[in-house]
């Protein structure tokens, strides 16, 4: 209910941040702070809907994500996730004429009594059963808080509780939530993945110190 009463690009922002706000002044170290300025990832967000505040609520949120979610995350994952196995994947829905058709439609082709895809799902109904058409959404989410607690209780502190991330991250705050993790009190998977892909990145790139095997593994 909170993102109801906010702008939608500070509603976008919090669906779609792990840390914000408070949370990443709280996680980021005193110098890098400073190094940063007024730097803010929130304005930054709010400047690129500002870019399509023509458009109604939806494509704002649609022509955002053409620039930012899907090139970001969903689909240079689902290629690297394929071609690290050998494997062809093809996204037919990213034919820029069917793209733009897409585009272009109203918005109830798209939404419709809360449902997504209403066009697409009716024109494939004749073809699919009932069941798989109204099934809830099955996402490829991995299981970080049960590999926090299992596979990565040693690499996650032997990796990003180091006194050389002690210039990206606040080591006390990353480790209040690393110990609540632990504790099973709170997730924190995400934020705890997102901090040992900034630890991987150091360890290849800026540190002279070598990378575990096991931890490079990981990336």
């Amino acid at each position: 209910m909170h993102n109801v009463a906010q702008e939608l690009s500070d509603a976008y922002f919090d669906h779609m941040s792990v840390f914000r706000d408070g949370g990443l002044e709280a996680v980021l170290s005193p110098d890098l702070r400073r190094n940063l300025g007024d730097y803010s990832p929130r304005r930054s967000m709010q400047e690129l809907f500002q870019a399509f505040r023509h458009l109604p609520p939806m494509e704002q949120m649609q022509a955002v994500d053409l620039q930012t979610y899907l090139p970001g995350d969903i689909l240079v994952k689902v290629d690297r996730t394929t071609m690290a196995y050998s494997l062809e994947s093809r996204a037919p829905w990213l034919d820029h004429r069917l793209a733009e058709l897409a585009c272009r439609l109203p918005a109830g082709f798209k939404l419709h009594g809360g449902a997504g895809k209403h066009v697409f799902k009716q024109a494939v109904a004749p073809f699919l059963p009932p069941a798989l058409l109204t099934r809830s959404k099955m996402g490829f989410t991995v299981p970080l808080a049960a590999w926090f607690r299992s596979s990565l209780t040693t690499v996650f502190p032997s990796t990003v509780l180091h006194k050389d991330m002690e210039q990206y991250i606040s080591l006390g705050e990353v480790r209040r939530l690393w110990s609540e993790h632990q504790s099973g009190l709170r997730d924190h998977g995400q934020k705890l993945w997102n901090l040992l892909m900034l630890a991987l990145w150091h360890g290849r790139y800026r540190s002279p110190r070598p990378v575990a095997a096991e931890v490079a593994a990981c990336g």
